[in-house]
């Protein structure tokens, strides 16, 4: 007989480097949790300031604000709701998630 797994999706959406996903894999992993982090391409957004609007149009600031993304398989036998309880009181203010129960 096959092991009948519960997958459930963390998909993540944040304007840091990939700290939380680290710290997601290190908790899993010292529970003995199988999961599978896949990252997404992350989104680059420009913006050009002028720094003296009436004269020099050569004289420009160059500011970007990069959003990365990431996709969590959690793979169990039984759903803990601890641990995702866990998982969202230690998330971070300007972090994103969106958790799914794929059977």
């Amino acid at each position: 007989m096959k092991k009948q797994y519960i997958q459930v999706r963390i998909k993540t959406v944040y304007k840091h480097s990939n700290i939380y996903s680290n710290f997601i894999k290190t908790i899993l992993g010292k529970l003995g949790i199988q999961s599978n982090i896949i990252y997404l391409p992350r989104k680059v957004k420009r913006i050009t300031l002028l720094k003296s609007p009436h004269v020099n149009k050569k004289a420009r600031e160059q500011f970007e604000v990069i959003t990365y993304k990431t996709l969590i398989n959690i793979y169990t036998k039984t759903i803990n709701t601890e641990l995702f309880k866990l998982l969202l009181l230690n998330k971070p203010k300007y972090m994103k998630l969106n958790i799914r129960k794929i059977i």
